[in-house]
């Protein structure tokens, strides 16, 4: 498709003037504790997460015998969760990080959540577009300026650095995340319940 400059001014306007697809939030974290935490489950979770679509479930569903991964998607598609299993079944926090400050952010997180996640972003990758049933809080544990969110319907990049606050990521738009750095990504996310 060529485009005109007509089509090239509207794109722009359309993108300039909507509301952003991410949110800086006044909600923040101390991101010492948390990067200390994350790098022992993922030192602990090394063997696992490979074959999880690098993710590790903080907020799990009770009685399942592999919590740590149950719920998660796949490598092509991390965000993308099983339809069978409800957001609201995720009402347990993983006994294995049981007194862990993870455990007390979950136990006093603001708002209504489903899944919590470890989500790993591998160097120079993109995850497969994808849209979710809903939205997302993401904290950038360990980020690079090449790391970004980008939506299909905007000509828009959008960083979320690691400096310690929540931000909503609005997934129920279809969008991807790309790490175009030689060093991995690690956010935690959570996912809202409308």
């Amino acid at each position: 498709m060529r485009y005109n400059r007509g089509m090239i001014v509207e794109t722009f306007l359309r993108n300039e003037f909507q509301e952003p697809e991410v949110i800086k939030l006044d909600h923040s974290y101390d991101i010492r504790q948390i990067r200390s935490e994350i790098g022992h489950i993922l030192r602990e979770e090394k063997k696992c997460i490979s074959c999880s679509g690098r993710q590790v479930m903080l907020a799990v569903v009770p009685h399942v015998s592999v919590p740590d991964h149950y719920g998660c998607g796949t490598h092509q598609d991390p965000f993308a969760v099983n339809s069978d299993v409800p957001s609201t079944s995720f009402s347990n926090f993983n006994p294995k990080y049981k007194g862990y400050f993870l455990e007390k952010i979950w136990q006093t997180f603001p708002f209504k959540i489903g899944r919590m996640a470890i989500m790993l972003f591998e160097r120079n990758s993109c995850l497969a577009l994808t849209e979710n049933a809903n939205n997302r809080l993401v904290y950038a544990v360990q980020t690079t300026e090449a790391a970004h969110y980008l939506y299909e319907q905007q000509a828009k990049w959008y960083h979320i650095p690691d400096d310690e606050h929540l931000y909503l990521v609005k997934a129920k738009k279809r969008h991807t995340v790309y790490n175009g750095s030689n060093d991995q990504a690690v956010h935690l996310i959570f996912e809202l319940i409308d």
